[in-house]
């Protein structure tokens, strides 16, 4: 019956979603009921692994009634995140924000944004990962419409990070809470997969660079995942983004990326951190550095590039690559790979400052390459070969011609 009225439900989203003000209502007490639905679904799995544990010697007993609730609760959860997933992508669209804006005034629409944000926050540690991306989704889209809502069409057209004030503070807030709190990665992960995705600016304005000291005094695989995530997501090419605005995070991060080079050298003696997870945290540093030289083009010519990040990278690296016992390996490569690249952004930023670069030797006066030398000599020789057989030829040709005379 319930999968009956999500069919009715999801005909009405489809046809007047962005036209009736119940369809709100609707998305909301349908992403309280999948909320719900997934924790029954966890809960039920948890007791029953847990009733199966008391029984020495046999498998985890679980009668049938309660393995079918348990399947029925789990695939009610997920047709109701499909359901959200489909209604909240039509939603997303301008069109269709710039209608659904007018049915609350701002204030309405950033508490309706900060109750369902609360709700996924409280609920993060016992719902998967599809209920936490639906309901990233609807937070951006209540925080769209407070910002349409806040501002005129031609300040819109700006796309200014000052307009998403809202979107800012939960994100800072989500942000805090995947640097100090527990079970909140999965959670933080999905909230701003979502925001990167749709407005790309509001990511890059958080403060990165102070959660992510907070995350490495707190825990190694926080602020491990915290790197990775900004080297796949924030440093690659996002769209409608400048390169001006990813500098800014670029020059942050490749000083955080030192920092925790230099930690893990400094550290070698610590017990909190074992050497494979010294180890996996240098690869991440460096592929971050790796990542944040390809900002705003090509490698020698990085525009947030100065003289002290570079010196401070090149230090770090040095170190790392001084204090490996194996010069092998993807840490060693990177280091090589990277203080290469990092002294000709160095060097090219130095020209601009008025440095001379030193002349390069001309190919007339260099000397020619050994294999071009050795195909010179070849072909000479072959000459040579070739004046004396046409010698000979020509010296017996009058036998030949008295022969067959």
């Amino acid at each position: 019956r319930k999968f009956r009225e999500l069919d009715l439900v999801e005909l009405f989203l489809v046809r007047n979603g962005g036209t009736r003000k119940i369809s709100l209502d609707l998305l909301k007490g349908m992403h309280e009921l999948m909320l719900a639905s997934a924790q029954r679904a966890k809960r039920r799995a948890a007791a029953g692994e847990k009733e199966g544990g008391k029984k020495q010697g046999k498998k985890p007993g679980r009668s049938r009634g309660d393995t079918a609730l348990r399947e029925l609760e789990r695939a009610l959860a997920a047709r109701i995140a499909k359901l959200l997933h489909k209604a909240l992508k039509q939603a997303s669209k301008s069109t269709s924000l710039a209608a659904i804006a007018e049915w609350d005034t701002a204030e309405g629409w950033a508490a309706q944004a900060r109750e369902v944000f609360g709700a996924c926050a409280n609920a993060r540690a016992s719902i998967g990962q599809t209920p936490l991306q639906v309901g990233a989704q609807l937070v951006y889209v209540l925080c769209a419409a407070q910002r349409a809502r806040s501002h005129s069409k031609e300040e819109l057209a700006k796309d200014s990070v000052e307009q998403w004030s809202v979107a800012v503070e939960l994100l800072t807030q989500t942000l805090q809470d995947w640097s100090g709190k527990k079970d909140c990665d999965r959670c933080a992960a999905a909230m701003m997969e979502v925001f990167v995705t749709r407005a790309p600016r509001v990511v890059l304005a958080l403060p990165w660079r102070e959660q992510l000291r907070a995350s490495a005094a707190r825990k190694a695989f926080i602020h491990g995942e915290q790197m990775t995530f900004v080297t796949s997501r924030l440093l690659h090419g996002l769209p409608g983004v400048s390169a001006t605005c990813v500098g800014a995070l670029a020059a942050d991060f490749a000083l955080e990326c030192a920092e925790t080079l230099v930690s893990t050298v400094q550290g070698e003696g610590s017990p909190a951190m074992t050497s494979a997870q010294r180890q996996k945290l240098r690869r991440q540093a460096l592929r971050g550095l790796k990542a944040c030289l390809k900002v705003g083009g090509k490698e020698d010519s990085a525009p947030w590039l100065n003289k002290e990040i570079a010196d401070k990278v090149v230090a770090a690296i040095v170190k790392v690559r001084d204090s490996l016992q194996a010069r092998h390996g993807e840490v060693y490569l990177l280091c090589l790979h990277l203080l290469r690249s990092t002294r000709l952004a160095t060097f090219a930023k130095g020209e601009q400052r008025g440095e001379k670069r030193p002349a390069k030797r001309s190919q007339s006066s260099a000397s020619p390459a050994p294999k071009r030398r050795k195909e010179r000599d070849h072909d000479s020789a072959s000459e040579g070969r070739a004046a004396k057989g046409g010698s000979h030829v020509q010296k017996s040709s009058p036998k030949a011609a008295k022969g067959a005379e």
